[in-house]
């Protein structure tokens, strides 16, 4: 967001998970987070981010989304749902792209949920196999069942990220909606890799919106046409990480995600960020190491689990979970202590 970027979404969040997680305030960072049965965190935000910041959904049913959606309701402004991821972990749980084939399915979820919750219910869709007219009509039957927004990958299940996005059935789409349901926006997803990709599109579709994925990890940039390498991204995301005791495990995924997705693998700094195993070693790359091993040694002395690998000389190992209770948690009384402000 300190980009430009308006509306973030969150990663897609299996809604089973979801649904049996307990809110509590961490006074110490700031941030409201959501802790499954085994106390591992699944979701974490903060006040600030709520009028920003809509919440995706993994979900197969619409019972299990409005159990999930009722947990984050008061902390998210609106609700998605994925029918476009093809991962066999989505899949395989009947969700994401797994939608597309049970449109029936799909339908009673939107209708569902959005008639159980306060928030708004969008859809993040690919295209339909068979003719446009398929994937129209599907776009119908979710506004029907009460979809507020609609954002549409312009690829199909089958096809991967190196294949180019089928742009050429926007413009049939964007009408053929308009006349349906003029005032439910269709967001444009696919293959916007940089500011003057941005511009194209506005000039090309005023007032559309436009999702942005593999892009914004590539160039942060492509927002607001500043000048950002993948390095000041890396440093920026590392800073942040340190300051909201995020895992290290996944920091250094993050991290590498980046550089690799850039095919900056073949520069010094990468081998260091692959083999990287403290917060002191990983955040020297970018010139806060001092910083970061500060913020989290603070975060330690307040009582916060942190990671035992925060400097190269400490031997002990990341979480390779995403717990962030406190170091002394006794049962309820510390949870109590921990949701005082808000609960």
């Amino acid at each position: 967001r300190q980009r430009g970027c308006q509306t973030v979404f969150s990663e897609e969040i299996v809604a089973m998970k979801l649904a049996t997680c307990e809110r509590r305030v961490n006074s110490v960072l700031g941030t409201i987070e959501f802790y499954d049965k085994k106390n591992d965190l699944v979701f974490q935000t903060t006040k600030e981010e709520k009028e920003h910041l809509v919440l995706q959904l993994g979900v197969p049913t619409g019972t299990i989304a409005v159990e999930a959606a009722k947990v984050v309701e008061n902390d998210v402004s609106a609700i998605d749902i994925n029918m476009g991821c093809p991962k066999q972990f989505s899949l395989q749980g009947n969700m994401g792209s797994a939608l597309l084939k049970t449109p029936d399915v799909a339908c009673e979820i939107v209708k569902t949920l959005s008639s159980s919750i306060s928030l708004p219910v969008s859809c993040k869709i690919r295209l339909l196999d068979g003719p446009i007219e398929n994937t129209i009509s599907f776009m119908k039957s979710l506004v029907d069942s009460g979809a507020c927004a609609i954002t549409l990958h312009l690829r199909y299940t089958d096809d991967r990220p190196r294949v180019p996005c089928h742009s050429e059935f926007f413009p049939i789409v964007q009408r053929a909606m308009k006349e349906y349901a003029p005032n439910v926006p269709i967001c444009y997803n696919g293959d916007i890799f940089s500011y003057e990709d941005v511009c194209k599109l506005r000039k090309k579709y005023p007032g559309t919106g436009l999702m942005i994925g593999r892009g914004a990890i590539l160039d942060m940039g492509v927002f607001d046409g500043t000048s950002v390498t993948y390095e000041d991204t890396n440093r920026e995301f590392t800073r942040l990480s340190a300051k909201y005791n995020n895992c290290f495990a996944n920091v250094k995924y993050t991290a590498f995600r980046i550089i690799t997705e850039g095919q900056h693998q073949t520069e010094p700094n990468s081998e260091i960020v692959h083999n990287a195993h403290s917060w002191e070693s990983l955040a020297s790359v970018y010139g806060i190491d001092k910083e970061c091993v500060t913020m989290l040694e603070e975060l330690k002395e307040k009582g916060l689990e942190v990671d035992d690998n925060i400097r190269i000389t400490d031997t002990g190992t990341h979480r390779k979970s995403k717990k962030r209770g406190s170091k002394n948690e006794n049962g309820p009384s510390e949870e109590k202590k921990m949701c005082a402000e808000e609960d």
